[in-house]
């Protein structure tokens, strides 16, 4: 028995059954992921003037945006774009211009929002099917790591993207520096609780609180009630990563440079952190 996925490759029907086999053709070109205005305005806000506009073949930056948006979302192949986005050519080069400016690094600066009273901290596996060079070998296979420091209502206020092989707590210890501020207290699990780790967010003001319990260490009845709070609420953090996945172009790295893989996740971290909590 052959399967064909009939969502890429097209029947050759008679003239009637095509009205019979419209609804069994599953293809994602059906679902179109709209841009949200706020990401829209985010993007359109850094995007520099682009002489051509007055050319009457300037394709407007909201359609390339929208493109490159669904793509994101979808993950699909280049192909299946709709006709009514631009073409694979114009989003390449467009994508290609926008990275060589610094359009994403400053949409993402601009995103981040400031940590509040409580913060949490967290790494999430992201598997690289092509050469990439931060990709790491580990036990569960080969990709990258993405460090995230979320505030209590789950938006992001730092990020990090490392090889897999990176330690936790290494990778931690530079996305920290990175930031101008730091929550009250910062949770994480067991990875997160090294002297060096602790030594570094106390210099910077804060207070790192984690879930591992070490039986030779007294606790008072203030510090295990804080530790059992901090460890039921890292949910927040685990739902940020699970819903930065909800990209495909965001869960599986299919690109080879660093910075393609950033374009894509400046959309997901827009769509997360200008949405509504």
């Amino acid at each position: 028995m052959v399967i064909v996925n009939i969502a890429h490759h097209p029947l050759q029907t008679a003239p009637g059954e095509s009205e019979i086999l419209a609804p069994l053709l599953i293809s994602r070109r059906r679902k179109r992921w709209h841009t949200p205005a706020a990401v829209m305005e985010a993007f359109l806000s850094e995007i520099p003037v682009d002489p051509r506009t007055a050319d009457l073949r300037f394709i407007a930056p909201e359609l390339v945006i929208e493109g490159l948006y669904w793509q994101t979302k979808t993950g699909t192949h280049w192909r299946e774009i709709p006709a009514s986005l631009p073409g694979k050519s114009t989003l390449f080069a467009r994508r290609k211009l926008w990275m060589l400016d610094g359009v994403f690094e400053r949409v993402m600066a601009k995103l981040m929002v400031e940590p509040g009273w409580d913060g949490y901290i967290d790494a999430t596996f992201i598997e690289a099917k092509q050469p990439h060079p931060l990709r790491g070998w580990t036990k569960i296979g080969n990709g990258l790591k993405v460090q995230l420091v979320v505030r209590d209502d789950g938006r992001i206020c730092a990020l990090e993207v490392a090889s897999a092989n990176d330690a936790e707590c290494i990778v931690a210890q530079r996305l920290l520096r990175k930031m101008r501020f730091l929550p009250a207290r910062l949770g994480g699990d067991s990875a997160y609780d090294t002297l060096t780790l602790r030594e570094l967010v106390n210099l910077l003001r804060s207070r790192l609180v984690t879930t591992r319990n070490w039986p030779s260490r007294k606790l008072s009845l203030d510090d295990m009630f804080e530790r059992m709070r901090i460890k039921h609420a890292r949910w927040v953090v685990e739902r940020t990563n699970s819903w930065l996945k909800s990209f495909a172009a965001v869960k599986e790295c299919y690109s080879r440079s660093p910075e393609t893989y950033l374009a894509g996740l400046t959309f997901a971290v827009a769509r997360y952190n200008t949405a509504a909590h």
